[in-house]
């Protein structure tokens, strides 16, 4: 079988199924895609809906509840505990098939008249105001997040601790402004660095100890815009730098930029993956346009992955 180039029915613009993807489909037994992938991606992700809350009356008691789904949805809402309570029975809403109606138009009629859930939680300590997530406890606004305490405005984090205004943290504890930091203490407004502590306006540190302004280094201490410093002049230095100041700290912000400009850049972003492509890979192999995924293997076209290993291509 050979490669096939194809029009998206959607955005019209050409795209190509390979002969190992044609394999897949008559694996499980689907017709080849009609959108290209980038369409594919857009209406999965129409699904996906946990970064905003909205308050609206639920269905079921008409009480004022939180929930990701706005005051102009047709889906029936109730209370999350409600929902997975025997108050109700979904068998009530089984139906017969219609075979003269198409089958989408069925089911969008069944999914307005089902009730679903104000938001996907579980295992909540006071952490109310929250969705998508599990074993949250003390959090607030976070989001895509698991097993995380004391934590406040964040989106995928997992075994965080105390941590504020940061996205895609593990492991970390203490973190604030800051993005893709993994077993980090310490860390703030700072981005992809791994094993660090005492870490301030940095990007890509990996085991590094009371750094400032700094890019690219690996299990470096007391350093401050890459260059090296003994232990009380680097204290000396960073009491000099003024960080209470919210004025001082947009300067700093800009220096540091300053700094990641004269140095080079990751062509992407991962460690320890054989033939990939695409951005936040990690312990992967064999991944065409993958993003966001850790041990993955065999797979194209899939975001927001963990330990899989599938010949998958996600449609």
């Amino acid at each position: 079988m050979n490669s096939e180039t194809k029009i998206c029915q959607n955005c019209q613009k050409e795209f190509i199924i390979e002969p190992e993807d044609f394999e897949f489909y008559e694996k499980i037994k689907v017709p080849s895609p009609t959108f290209c992938p980038e369409c594919r991606m857009i209406r999965r992700f129409i699904w996906r809906d946990n970064c905003i809350l909205y308050k609206r009356k639920s269905n079921f008691s008409n009480n004022e509840i939180f929930t990701v789904f706005e005051n102009s949805s047709l889906r029936k809402i109730y209370e999350r505990d409600v929902w997975w309570s025997d108050k109700w029975n979904p068998m009530d809403y089984g139906r017969d098939y219609n075979f003269t109606k198409p089958f989408f138009q069925q089911f969008k009629e069944m999914l307005l008249e089902v009730p679903i859930p104000a938001h996907t939680v579980y295992n909540m300590i006071n952490s109310d105001y929250s969705a998508g997530s599990n074993n949250l406890k003390n959090c607030y606004l976070l989001f895509m997040s698991t097993n995380c305490e004391d934590s406040v405005y964040g989106f995928e984090l997992n075994r965080t601790k105390d941590s504020f205004d940061v996205i895609r943290i593990n492991f970390s504890e203490f973190c604030y402004e800051s993005f893709g930091l993994t077993k980090c203490y310490k860390t703030f407004f700072s981005a992809n660095c791994d094993s660090c502590m005492g870490i301030w306006f940095s990007k890509n540190l990996v085991g590094c100890n009371d750094c400032f302004g700094c890019i690219n280094l690996r299990n470096k201490q007391y350093y401050i815009f890459n260059q090296p410093f003994l232990k009380k002049e680097y204290h000396k230095q960073l009491a000099k730098l003024s960080l209470g100041s919210y004025e001082k700290i947009k300067n700093l912000k800009q220096e540091s930029k300053n700094v990641f400009l004269k140095n080079i850049e990751k062509f992407y972003q991962g460690r320890h993956n054989i033939n990939v492509l695409g951005e936040y890979i990690n312990h992967s192999k064999n991944i065409f346009n993958g993003y966001y995924l850790n041990e993955v293997e065999d797979s194209k076209y899939v975001q927001m992955f963990l330990h899989l290993r599938l010949v998958i291509v996600i449609d």
